[in-house]
């Protein structure tokens, strides 16, 4: 029987395709099988090991501790802190909005750091300074700040498009009694003027320019 041509053509999806990922991916779980290696040849047999490096003062189960968070923290920025900041661009958040914000990622920051031994030998919960010297990156209410001016640019630039013709929409009913409640634009504007930023409208013409501006947003709040 004849074969048909796409009967013995390779899979499109196949492994065999990725060589270097592979091999990455190898010395990546070797690396890994070493240092459980010697974390277990640490406590069976510590006095042999502390001969061996007597001269070296580092502890291999803190290494594979520090090395599990840094994976725990790579998890979190790039699968829950996007979900849970998902379409923040658009959002016209409150200060109980965002204080909500950083109760969540202090839980999280606390479950991958852990607690601490006080010098009485006594576990105890991390402070929120030690929570910030440990993680010493922007906080998750910097990054919804910086992502709502990203967005901010966008619609800025889209002078005669649907997305601008909504944002500058007014209803023709009045506002009910009370204090008004804080637009999108009104949160926007507030976190340019926490940066020294006027004229935010003209300034997002310019790509470079406010590219920078949103990048330095991710410094407006640090962990309390």
């Amino acid at each position: 029987m004849r074969l048909m041509p796409h009967a013995i053509a390779p899979c499109s999806h196949s492994y065999f395709h990725y060589p270097v990922g592979f091999v990455r991916l190898f010395f990546v779980l070797l690396f890994r099988m070493v240092v459980l290696l010697v974390v277990r040849w640490a406590k069976s047999d510590p006095l042999r090991l502390a001969g061996i490096i007597q001269n070296i003062e580092i502890d291999p189960i803190e290494v594979l501790n520090a090395g599990k968070q840094k994976t725990k923290i790579r998890l979190y920025k790039t699968l829950v802190r996007p979900i849970v900041l998902y379409a923040c661009g658009a959002w016209a958040s409150t200060k109980s909005d965002e204080n909500k914000l950083r109760i969540f990622e202090r839980k999280v920051l606390r479950r991958i750091f852990g607690p601490k031994r006080n010098d009485e030998g006594n576990y105890e919960i991390r402070s929120n300074r030690e929570l910030n010297a440990l993680y010493n990156e922007s906080n998750i209410v910097s990054t919804l700040k910086s992502q709502r001016i990203r967005w901010a640019g966008h619609v800025w630039r889209a002078e005669d498009r649907l997305i601008s013709t909504i944002t500058k929409w007014k209803p023709d009913k009045s506002r009910p009694r009370g204090r008004p409640r804080q637009r999108w634009e009104d949160r926007v504007k507030e976190d340019l003027k926490m940066l020294g930023v006027r004229n935010g409208e003209e300034q997002a013409a310019h790509r470079e320019t406010w590219k920078e501006i949103a990048e330095a947003a991710m410094g407006l709040n640090g962990l309390d």
